[in-house]
């Protein structure tokens, strides 16, 4: 939803401002796009006594919007490689949180 919403107010700009008498600038919709969306992931991040979650969340509903900024302007090779880079980037990430917790175990953040 949010990528989707996120091409749609982007096509919209595009459109909307093609053949208006003053030149209308399609960035600031997508300003306002960055700003609502990291307004949504800043609540979902939230802090206990000893950790910080939901930050990968927050990191991915960011990244949905921006690639469906990059598909609403017609820039679908950068939509891969953002892709891809995020996939792979989850990954590791998920693969070195599994290592840390194997290594000292799962509570060793509350020491």
């Amino acid at each position: 939803m949010i990528s989707v919403g996120s091409c749609l107010f982007t096509i919209l700009s595009i459109e909307g401002s093609s053949g208006a008498a003053p030149v209308l600038d399609t960035t600031r919709i997508a300003a306002q796009i960055v700003t609502g969306v990291g307004f949504l992931g800043g609540g979902v991040i939230f802090k206990t006594a000893d950790r910080v979650e939901g930050i990968t969340t927050a990191a991915m509903i960011w990244l949905t919007a921006a690639l469906g900024m990059a598909c609403g302007f017609n820039r679908i090779e950068a939509v891969y490689w953002a892709f891809a880079v995020g996939v792979c980037v989850h990954f590791i990430s998920t693969w070195a949180h599994k290592l840390v917790d194997r290594l000292h175990g799962p509570g060793a953040h509350k020491r």
